[in-house]
């Protein structure tokens, strides 16, 4: 039994646990908030017609298949030894080209001095006949320390001028020993910094 005192008169509420009980189930009756619309429940079976079944399936293929890998040109350099470099490149929608075919591709590497006052007069490039369809050894024909190298890989157009399809990163030559030695017969040297293909820019 649970004994009450009113403040107000003074008097004793005496209530037994069956009132404590009635009372509680009366408060949660008439006071518990009510939602005036049902909560919806799931529908475990969701028909679709095989149209739409379809139509579901070609927006997700076309929304968010991945997107196709390598259709973008891409060259890299990568550094071997003070005399020489090793390209990789990466055609991708031109990847058809032939190298036996009239668009022959050609990689054109430059170089050019660390130092911008001499680099203004040394920026320099030479051409490299492919003869492999994604790889490259190329030798450098006068090594120099402190020079950046890049390349761009491209075709001869109509008026014999160099079409860029892809420019690589630039990179440093390591210093020490050369590994091995090549003949520079297919190389076609050039001086000067008008060269087209659009070569190293320290800018970028």
């Amino acid at each position: 039994m649970m004994t009450f005192l009113h403040s107000e008169y003074n008097f004793n509420v005496n209530l037994s646990a069956k009132d404590m009980l009635e009372i509680s189930q009366e408060i949660s009756r008439d006071f518990t908030p009510c939602f005036s619309n049902p909560v919806p429940e799931l529908d475990g079976k969701i028909r679709l017609s095989p149209r739409e079944l379809l139509d579901i399936g070609e927006e997700i293929g076309r929304d968010f298949a991945p997107k196709p890998f390598g259709n973008v040109p891409e060259l890299m350099l990568l550094p071997v030894d003070p005399g020489h470099l090793y390209a990789y490149w990466n055609l991708g929608k031109d990847r058809d080209i032939s190298m036996a075919d009239n668009e022959q591709i050609t990689l054109r590497i430059y170089s050019q001095s660390d130092d911008e006052e001499a680099a203004a007069e040394t920026a320099s490039w030479f051409d490299v006949a492919i003869d492999n369809p994604m790889t490259q050894q190329v030798s450098l024909p006068c090594p120099v320390d402190e020079t950046a190298y890049s390349a761009a890989i491209g075709k001869w157009g109509a008026d014999d001028g160099f079409i860029a399809i892809a420019h690589s990163n630039i990179i440093h030559a390591p210093l020490g020993r050369t590994a091995w030695y090549q003949d520079y017969q297919d190389f076609s040297y050039c001086q000067g910094k008008n060269a087209s293909g659009l070569g190293i820019n320290k800018q970028a």
